[in-house]
């Protein structure tokens, strides 16, 4: 079903178009996003290398959706060719109705016929609105949806209040960005401006971001008495992806402010510093550089992370059960993490096996292990120095 401002979609010519199969879904594609490095936005964008994004998406929705019952509704609200909401459509039964809504009439077009396609024409919607027009319909008690997923080009910050306003209590917000130049420090005055706090150009700049995306949208929240509880992140590439339970509570809104904070790093002696404010020197005398505010609590619910690790992976490439097991393991720890590659160069060694590298701090009674953030990445409560010298003696070993 179509709805909209009187517009009738526009179906680009059968030429301009191929079907892929994602997970268990057909998706109507423009054929040189198979084959261009960089994807067209017309007739309607479609980015093949965030297949495992949306793996993810359609397991915690799963879950989410399962824990809430009947009548289970998820509004997508910059769908364009409707990868995302058609997959939900297809492959989680416990949702009842996908919204798809973009301005492009092409991409809808698209989205419209895989539906069909697919057999889902009758749970899905479409709509031919602006995406804050779209959601703002959708603000009121009664209309809102059970989960809303944000996935523009560049930053999201312009349409996280829309969508907070959309989300039932209880319900799913999942946010995504794909700016990463500014959330990874090369531009830290544009993310001061676009997500209220400071990037940092570190080891560990992806989890800067996404912990910056996090703290944008816990403000968001907080300010229309929401609390926006952080349940799952994860990075690819160019994008930051961080998922939120939406609780009407305003004690609760007034208290996630408490989990923000600030990430200080030394760039004499790699030591990072995690304080509710801002730090000026490192232990080691040089002059600290501060990332934040940012969110500096859990990134992951453990319980519904292990619900969705498991369901059955969509595809037997699908790497969503090794994504959800190290966001398992890293949950409860720091708020950053270590590189192995750059911490070898620092030795001027060739890089040791990193399980060699975490047997050695566990040995030592520190916590350890690796990252979903960077598959070169390592965690540790251990200082600088100490993950210094167990990269020694794993280069030694």
């Amino acid at each position: 079903m179509s709805e909209g401002q009187g517009s009738v979609l526009q179906f680009p010519r059968q030429t301009d178009l191929t079907i892929i199969k994602e997970g268990r879904t057909k998706i109507i594609v423009p054929r040189r996003s198979m084959e261009a490095p960089n994807p067209p936005k017309q007739p309607g964008f479609f980015n093949p290398l965030a297949e495992i994004c949306r793996d993810v998406s359609v397991a915690l929705t799963r879950v989410v959706a399962k824990r809430l019952g009947v009548g289970v509704s998820v509004g997508d609200p910059l769908s364009s060719l409707g990868a995302r909401g058609l997959r939900i459509a297809v492959e989680a039964p416990e949702v009842d109705e996908v919204h798809m809504n973009d301005l492009n009439p092409s991409a809808l077009a698209c989205a419209e016929e895989a539906a069909r396609l697919n057999n889902v024409v009758e749970k899905c919607r479409f709509s031919n609105l602006d995406a804050c027009l779209f959601l703002m319909q959708h603000s009121r008690k009664g209309s809102r949806f059970n989960l809303v997923d944000i996935d523009p080009f560049g930053s999201p910050a312009l349409f996280v209040d829309c969508g907070l306003r959309a989300v039932k209590n209880g319900g799913l917000l999942s946010v995504t960005a794909t700016d990463s130049p500014v959330l990874c420090g090369l531009h830290p005055e544009v993310a001061l401006r676009r997500y209220g706090g400071v990037s940092l150009r570190v080891d560990y700049s992806h989890e800067i971001g996404a912990r910056l995306l996090a703290a944008l949208v816990v403000k968001e929240a907080a300010r229309l008495d929401l609390a926006a509880v952080p349940v799952f992140a994860h990075t690819r590439r160019l994008y930051t992806r961080v998922f939120f339970r939406v609780v009407h509570d305003v004690e609760q809104a007034s208290a996630m402010l408490g989990n923000l904070g600030f990430i200080n790093h030394c760039y004499r002696c790699n030591n990072r510093v995690v304080s509710p404010s801002m730090l000026k020197e490192c232990s080691c005398g040089a002059t600290l550089r501060s990332a934040g505010p940012v969110w500096i609590h859990r990134l992951c619910d453990p319980d519904l992370v292990k619900e969705a690790q498991g369901l059955p992976s969509p595809s037997e490439k699908s790497e969503i059960k090794a994504l959800f097991n190290m966001a398992l393991q890293e949950a409860d720890m720091p708020p950053y993490y270590y590189l192995l590659d750059k911490e070898a160069k620092r030795i001027r060694a060739a890089p040791p096996k990193l399980q060699r590298v975490l047997d050695l701090l566990v040995s030592q009674g520190y916590l350890a292990s690796r990252t979903s953030f960077d598959p070169k990445g390592f965690k540790t409560d251990a200082r600088a120095n100490v993950v210094h010298e167990a990269t020694k003696k794993a280069v030694r070993a």
